[in-house]
């Protein structure tokens, strides 16, 4: 044979291999995942959410709900749950925004949920619910003396809401630890948990810190009107607003006669009922006013940094991602402010109004809870 052929017959076999090996190996391969942008999500008083890419503010997202929900969804993995008034369980795959798991349970109180690995934690009528990710119920606790009017928190392996006049501690399986309901009127905010007390405001003019082991208060600190803002607790302090047209900052250790203590207080020209969240690198404080106001304050010495003019009154608590603070207004806006500067990086028209308070898509994170005030700290 000529060496013209063998040369022939050599590259032809190379080819061969080459061509069997590249085919079995892009056999094998996983497709490459769809692209995941940082996502801001809301939902307004239409019954939508909507979903707004966080670095330009432009809509990436919007889906019709059956049913009201004033609160904060929740992340896990891929996956964006919430439950609406009507007891629609709803889930979307964050990769390619196709819906998931969709079911019908009982019905949410519109407010902020919570969730742990694969579980899900909301609140409805009088009762506390757990589902797994495929919308079964797991169990439901029964909390007796009054409707939920406030979200969920997990922390210490524990469950916290507020029942009518009482705040109640639950295990992960279902069963009553304590109930506190030391003379309180009607608990509307989420309870906070900071290593071993809890702290929220109450209908009756007091914000208060209870023992997490067993409900005992450690003291109260008395506004002259219902407190409806749920608590920042950092860097020592408790802070929220209240209905009397003033923040307060109080010392999370009690002063003399378990009353609390007063650190600083701030007056605004009308009632507050966002939630505060925090700026660590800056140590700001940032919560909304029925004045119109996103209020930027140095934690330590209540100092306003500076204030933002919003078109409306802002129910929304500001969450707090990177240097930017994202909240939404009566005036059917939602914005994005740089919180070192107090400047405007985008706002957009969501059409309508929203008392809901944000919460961001980190695209890294495996999963974390939408908490009414979200903040990276």
């Amino acid at each position: 044979m000529s060496q013209k052929k063998i040369g022939l017959l050599f590259l032809l076999f190379f080819c061969t291999i080459v061509f069997v090996a590249c085919e079995k190996e892009m056999s094998t391969d996983d497709p490459l995942p769809e692209e995941r942008e940082r996502t801001v999500f809301i939902t307004t008083n239409s019954n939508r959410l909507y979903g707004y890419n966080a670095e330009t503010g432009q809509k990436t997202w919007e889906e019709q709900l059956s049913g009201d929900f004033t609160g904060s969804p929740v992340i896990m993995g891929d996956t964006l749950y919430l439950v609406t008034t009507t007891g629609r369980f709803y889930s979307w795959n964050l990769r390619n925004q196709l819906p998931g798991v969709t079911g019908t349970v009982d019905n949410s109180n519109g407010l902020s949920m919570a969730s742990s690995d694969t579980t899900i934690y909301y609140m409805g009528g009088n009762r506390l619910f757990c589902l797994n990710s495929s919308a079964d119920v797991v169990w439901s606790y029964n909390g007796n003396n009054g409707a939920s009017l406030t979200g969920v928190t997990l922390a210490n392996n524990r469950l916290y809401a507020g029942f009518g006049n009482s705040v109640h501690c639950i295990d992960l399986d279902g069963n009553n630890v304590w109930v506190a309901s030391a003379g309180f009127g009607p608990v509307t905010t989420t309870v906070k948990a900071n290593g071993p007390a809890l702290f929220f405001g109450d209908d009756d003019n007091n914000m208060y810190a209870v023992d997490s082991t067993n409900g005992n208060v450690l003291w109260n600190y008395t506004t002259l009107a219902q407190v409806k803002s749920s608590p920042l607790v950092y860097g020592g302090m408790s802070i929220s607003g209240s209905d009397d047209n003033n923040i307060y900052c109080v010392d999370m250790i009690p002063g003399t006669g378990g009353q609390g203590l007063l650190r600083w207080s701030l007056p605004t020209q009308e009632r507050v009922r966002s939630s505060p969240a925090i700026h660590v690198p800056t140590n700001t404080v940032l919560v909304g006013c029925h004045d119109y106001n996103l209020y930027a304050i140095d934690h330590v010495s209540g100092r306003v940094k500076w204030k933002y003019p919003a078109g409306g009154l802002i129910l929304s608590s500001p969450t707090v991602v990177g240097d930017h603070a994202f909240f939404s207004c009566y005036d059917n806006f939602m914005y994005c402010i740089n919180v070192r500067t107090g400047s405007l990086v985008w706002k957009t028209n969501m059409n309508y109004t929203s008392q809901s308070s944000p919460i961001v898509d980190n695209v890294t994170d495996e999963f974390y809870s939408g908490v009414s005030g979200m903040s990276e700290f």
